[in-house]
């Protein structure tokens, strides 16, 4: 089978690759909103065991109650760890991601930005003097980077939802024998 090549013009490739960016970093807000729930719901959740745990602490014969809020605690710091893993890089990924290759490409990348400082005029002239190919090559790289490390925040995220739904089958024990104590 022949391949076709849609983009007939460099224009129309550096447009696809603009929008393809500017919509993994929608995605990347929308992953992050969705951790911001996962966090407020493992709020609540620590909330509901600290109550229980209170209401708990009039029977000091039976550990059960304490072991489980101690478990029931623990797994939610653990989902929220996650939850804030698919909201921030916590560890430089660009770089591994890439395998160390980096275009020469400054504007995307901050510690190079940094070595300006307030002088535009350098800026200016290194900026003008990058080449078709390599801000091409830069945007690629920077799109290839952005789906990989929207892949791994999307996992992190799917994770600490799963690791709720353990929280929730956890409490619900819980819930239950300080209602029938």
């Amino acid at each position: 089978m022949e391949r076709k090549d849609v983009y007939t013009s460099t224009d129309q490739k550096l447009g696809f690759l603009k929008w393809a960016i500017a919509r993994y970093d929608d995605l990347r807000k929308s992953t992050a909103s969705r951790a911001g729930v996962v966090i407020s719901v493992n709020s609540i959740m620590v909330a509901v065991v600290t109550f229980i745990l209170k209401e708990q602490h009039t029977i000091a014969s039976n550990i059960f109650p304490e072991i489980l809020a101690l478990l029931c605690i623990t797994v939610s710091f653990v989902s929220i760890f996650y939850a804030i893993r698919s909201m921030v890089n916590l560890f430089a990924t660009s770089k591994r991601i890439t395998g160390g290759h980096r275009p020469r490409i400054f504007v995307y990348q901050q510690d190079t930005i940094e070595k300006y400082g307030k002088n535009i005029d350098n800026f200016i002239m290194d900026f003008s003097a990058i080449s078709l190919e390599e801000l091409n090559n830069a945007l690629l790289c920077e799109y290839y980077t952005l789906m990989s490390t929207h892949h791994v925040r999307y996992r992190f995220l799917k994770v600490s939802i799963r690791i709720i739904a353990v929280n929730l089958i956890l409490i619900l024990p819980l819930f239950i024998y300080t209602i029938f104590k």
